[in-house]
């Protein structure tokens, strides 16, 4: 990684003020490579304010904002045009000014298998409960008969001597 010139400082500057061209596309336009470009804004942002690198990264953010802010005035006044912009805004900052779509759908891969049988499994333990239920959900059922009785439609599948019920309930 080689020390950029005046020169080439200069002509990046300059590409800043006037295009839409992104921090490694303005390097390669003035004869570096983009990290040399990074380097010498990171250094400048922390140099003396009184270095040709600090003067340079400071006329350079300066510029970004500058170029942002006009083409975000351009939206915001809906100037004929504008759309242009905003299409530039969003890939040249997507995270600023991208659209921010959230993620559809689960992140980790189910297995359809694996769930249709846990539901299989539930569904069987379900009827078994059903068929013959545990002598102590017969005995909690009658003891909150009055309590459950409410909460029973009348197109529930389990009646009040169904011996069952369904859902789940906080006490």
């Amino acid at each position: 990684m080689s020390e950029p010139t005046r020169q080439q400082l200069g002509a990046a500057l300059e590409l800043r003020r006037t295009t839409w061209l992104l921090d490694d596309q303005i390097a390669h336009e003035v004869g570096l490579d983009g990290a040399t470009l990074r380097a010498a804004l990171t250094r400048g942002m922390r140099d003396d304010p009184s270095t040709m690198c600090a003067q340079f990264a400071a006329q350079y953010i300066q510029a970004s904002n500058d170029l942002e802010a006009s083409a975000l005035a351009r939206v915001q006044t809906g100037i004929k045009g504008w759309e242009s912009s905003a299409w530039l805004l969003e890939r040249w900052a997507p995270r600023r000014w991208g659209k921010h779509v959230p993620e559809a759908g689960p992140r980790e891969k189910i297995d359809v298998g694996v769930l249709i049988d846990e539901i299989a499994a539930r569904q069987r333990t379900l009827n078994e409960l059903m068929a013959a239920p545990p002598p102590e959900l017969v005995e909690a059922l009658r003891a909150n008969k009055e309590q459950l009785l409410p909460l029973l439609s009348a197109e529930s599948e389990v009646t009040p001597t169904g011996g069952g019920a369904s859902g789940d309930h906080d006490p």
